[in-house]
């Protein structure tokens, strides 16, 4: 995708973001649908500053990588886990690659050893994008969730730095 920018989240992106997140999420990709009523829910989870947005040229924001320690321990402070999602206008056009490319570099900036994700089964689309990224299945727990009546199987995928 033609200029590109990967940076934190600014104030007004929070409209867009909402609209992506409450857009994207849906029973093939997730356990549980993600739904924001508005902005200011958004932002109390994700404040200004926090995570990598992907915009183009005109500031419109095409998707966004939420990362965190993986668990509040002190002792897994360098394991950061992500959750991605891209607009599904901007899906295959590079913004996806290079959110998970910035958070890379940041990981390595700040000394972190690992990124863990989660990707269900049924989301074959998403298991093929993180293991272009070098992200290797660390786990596999077969008939995890029951979603629409089927069985479905959640895999914890990790890239170590």
């Amino acid at each position: 995708m033609k200029n590109l920018t990967i940076r934190k989240i600014q104030k007004e992106d929070y409209p867009q973001l909402v609209a992506i997140e409450n857009s994207v999420w849906t029973v093939e990709n997730t356990p549980g649908i993600v739904h924001y009523n508005n902005t200011s829910e958004y932002m109390s989870r994700y404040p200004i500053g926090s995570n990598f947005v992907a915009v183009d040229e005109n500031n419109h924001v095409l998707g966004v990588l939420q990362y965190e320690n993986a668990t509040p321990l002190p002792t897994s402070n360098k394991t950061l886990s992500l959750s991605i999602a891209v607009s599904q206008t901007a899906q295959n056009a590079g913004a996806g690659s290079a959110l998970m490319n910035r958070v890379k570099d940041y990981a390595r900036e700040h000394n972190y050893r690992k990124l863990t994700l989660r990707a269900l089964g049924s989301n074959a689309r998403a298991l093929a994008f993180y293991q272009k990224h070098q992200f290797v299945i660390e786990g596999h727990l077969k008939d995890e969730f029951y979603i629409d009546g089927k069985f479905v199987d959640d895999y914890l995928l990790s890239y170590f730095l």
